[in-house]
């Protein structure tokens, strides 16, 4: 999924030195975006290694440069 919303989450919630953030943070944060797509975005996320998904709709900042793995 090529898209700049991923890079945009990341800016908006680390930008505000927040790296945890939730799927309804996410929903607020792009009102005028569909749920779903934001949910395929989110999905996208994860399988690239930019997120670790500590909760059922919770999300981790994972830092540039660090692998999700560990």
């Amino acid at each position: 999924m090529k898209t700049d919303y991923d890079w945009e989450i990341i800016k908006n919630f680390s930008g505000r030195d927040q790296d945890c953030f939730t799927f309804k943070d996410v929903v607020a944060e792009f009102p005028e975006t569909d749920k779903f797509f934001l949910s395929k975005v989110l999905s996208a996320m994860l399988e690239k290694g930019m997120l670790i998904k500590l909760n059922r709709s919770v999300y981790h900042i994972v830092p540039s440069g660090e692998d999700a793995e560990t």
